[in-house]
């Protein structure tokens, strides 16, 4: 595959997202991997971020996250739209609902439990 640009360097940054991951993995002590690295001829080379690091042709570079940051913060996201990534669209588990979006569901219903999520949200503020 050829494009009609090359880059020589390349400066990985830190984006909006890593924030969101960082408080995700401080709430939940989830393990929320961002990485980037160049391979060359098979190897794997860590490229740190905020540097510049030198590409050659024929390098790939990869970076891994944990996930988009989002809007806002995740205990104020919509609760149905939370609901529906459970169910529709598999994006998470019901637990991860509840520890990260302050989302109660009953699995059995597969349905919002309505005062358990407002109380569980309202406990946020409170601390």
């Amino acid at each position: 595959m050829t494009s009609g640009w090359s880059m020589k360097l390349m400066k990985p940054g830190v984006s909006d997202g890593l924030l969101w991951c960082w408080e995700v993995a401080r709430r939940t002590g989830l393990s929320l991997p961002n990485t980037c690295y160049i391979v060359r001829n098979g190897e794997r080379i860590q490229a740190k971020t905020h540097r510049l690091h030198q590409l050659k042709a024929g390098d790939h570079v990869v970076k891994d996250t944990g996930g988009g940051g989002g809007v806002g913060r995740p205990e104020e996201k919509d609760p149905q739209a939370v609901r529906n990534d459970v169910f529709i669209n598999e994006l998470m588990t019901i637990e991860a609902a509840r520890e990260v979006y302050k989302v109660v569901i009953d699995p059995a219903r597969r349905q919002i439990d309505w005062d358990k999520t407002r109380s569980l949200r309202a406990s946020l503020s409170q601390a």
